[in-house]
């Protein structure tokens, strides 16, 4: 169905047309999608009825009931399930009203909660007890995923300050057979380099543990983002969707822009640095999982 199609309609006569127009995400009708997941576009049913900022007319693939829900603008060729708008059923009166969604504020209301959820975050982080075993939970069950199974080459960070730690395991991955890449900054953007020993290591500016500075050039040791099969991320604080904010600087967003569509994106955190909803802007990218201590979210 064309973006200007006017009407649908399900064999059971059921026509319905919302107007989304005060919203800044294209909306999907489906009753098959888990909340909090990443669908690569070229996977979104055909049955399906888009229409960006302008509304849409569902057409109904379940006569019992469907569930409706927003995805946010395609980031690398992909859509982000968000959270429920309501319940259809065959009874248009029973349409259960959208609750306000972070949609709704305003850039600068946005920009106000992360900046609140950056300093509660900070904190807890900052306070979070016995963060090397804790840390080395989190890397076990990373370790754990399908995706890290699969992957060849892999990109792992080096922890800073409070992050979920890393290093400690970050020889256990260098002796298995994948490639083990590591990001650093260079003028405001992360260049990759491919880590065969922790000797290769040397303590950068602002204490931070990064390649050294005569091997960066070496040609064996450069990597493109589309070389990886897996990206481990940091961040300051997620959501059980996928959601994360940084440090507001971009560099891991510039980075992730650029690897292939279908690489899995798997942050690292303590289980207090998850929040309800973080406000997401145009600029972010929803992770495909969140691994705590306790928890895979996603």
């Amino acid at each position: 169905m064309s973006p200007n199609a006017t009407n649908s309609c399900h064999p059971s006569g059921l026509r319905v047309r919302f107007d989304l127009s005060n919203h800044g995400f294209a909306p999907v009708a489906t009753a098959c999608r888990p909340f909090g997941t990443n669908v690569l576009a070229t996977t979104i049913p055909s049955d399906i009825s888009m229409f960006a900022k302008t509304g849409f007319l569902a057409s109904i693939a379940n006569p019992t009931a469907v569930l409706l829900r927003f995805l946010s603008p395609p980031k690398r060729n992909r859509y982000h399930v968000h959270s429920p708008v309501g319940i259809l059923f065959c009874n248009p009166s029973c349409f259960l009203k959208a609750r306000q969604t972070m949609s709704e504020l305003t850039q600068e209301q946005l920009s106000e909660r992360k900046n609140e959820i950056r300093k509660t975050a900070h904190a807890a982080r900052r306070d979070q007890d016995d963060k090397d075993g804790v840390s080395k939970r989190i890397t076990d069950r990373v370790m754990d995923l399908p995706e890290y199974q699969a992957a060849d080459c892999v990109m792992w960070y080096v922890d800073v300050r409070d992050e979920a730690r890393t290093r400690h395991a970050l020889p256990q991955a260098i002796a298995t057979n994948k490639r083990i890449i590591v990001p650093f900054c260079v003028d405001g953007e992360l260049e990759l380099f491919h880590l065969e020993s922790m000797d290769e290591l040397e303590i950068g500016m602002y204490k931070i543990l990064e390649p050294r500075e005569d091997l960066r050039d070496v040609a064996s040791k450069r990597v493109g983002p589309k070389d990886l099969d897996l990206i481990l991320v940091p961040g300051v604080g997620f959501d059980a969707r996928g959601g994360r904010t940084g440090h507001g600087k971009g560099y891991y967003d510039k980075l992730l822009e650029n690897a292939k569509p279908e690489t899995p994106l798997i942050a690292l955190a303590f289980e207090c640095q998850m929040f309800d909803e973080i406000p997401m802007q145009t600029h972010d990218i929803f992770m495909t999982k969140v691994v705590t201590e306790d928890k895979v979210y996603g």
